[in-house]
């Protein structure tokens, strides 16, 4: 390899944030959920929540119907991320307002969120953010962001648009799986956003 290639191989396999190493832990010091809290309390959504434990179905729509975005920590892993969820709404609101007079949805996504929470029906959240049937209408052709894992592998991968994103996200999936805290449920903190 030539001093030239090598210099460039070298440039675009560094790390964009500084101290970080494919596949292991990496210490951002909140960097991720506060940009995140940020970016939701600009978009309209009503405050953050963090789910520490397994949730009834009442509990965890009370949350979504809040209009809270959340860190669900309880799956936190190589197949779902804690903030998978909130980069779904990150997408969906950024997709609405690409052209802000005239958006995608009849419905700003905050709302959209609250009537999900309100109708209480895991088949709205579980068909649209978890695994959405083989039946399908809309079938995109390649990584359909609408399954939570397809999302997170995304993010994982060195495909990723996104190097700063990846690496958070790798960072915090080289914790490991998390393990329920003395199998409690409905553990979960919520934080509104000042208006």
């Amino acid at each position: 390899m030539s001093a030239t290639n090598e210099q460039v191989y070298k440039l675009l396999n560094r790390p964009v944030l500084e101290g970080f190493r494919e596949g292991e832990v990496f210490n951002h010091q909140k960097l991720l959920s506060s940009y995140l809290c940020e970016w939701a309390k600009h978009n309209g959504f009503k405050g953050d929540a963090r789910l520490k434990s397994i949730m009834s179905i009442k509990t965890f729509f009370s949350v979504i119907e809040s209009g809270a975005l959340f860190k669900d920590s309880v799956f936190q892993g190589n197949t779902h991320g804690d903030f998978s969820h909130f980069i779904q709404w990150v997408l969906i609101t950024n997709w609405n307002n690409e052209n802000p007079h005239k958006p995608q949805l009849k419905t700003p996504p905050p709302t959209l969120y609250q009537w999900i929470g309100k109708k209480k029906s895991p088949l709205y959240w579980e068909n649209t953010f978890e695994s959405p049937s083989i039946s399908s209408l809309y079938k995109p052709a390649q990584r359909d962001f609408r399954h939570v894992e397809v999302l997170h592998q995304y993010l994982l991968s060195r495909e990723c648009k996104f190097p700063v994103l990846h690496q958070l996200t790798s960072g915090r999936a080289a914790k490991g799986e998390r393990a329920l805290i003395n199998g409690q449920i409905n553990e979960f903190t919520l934080v509104p956003f000042n208006p």
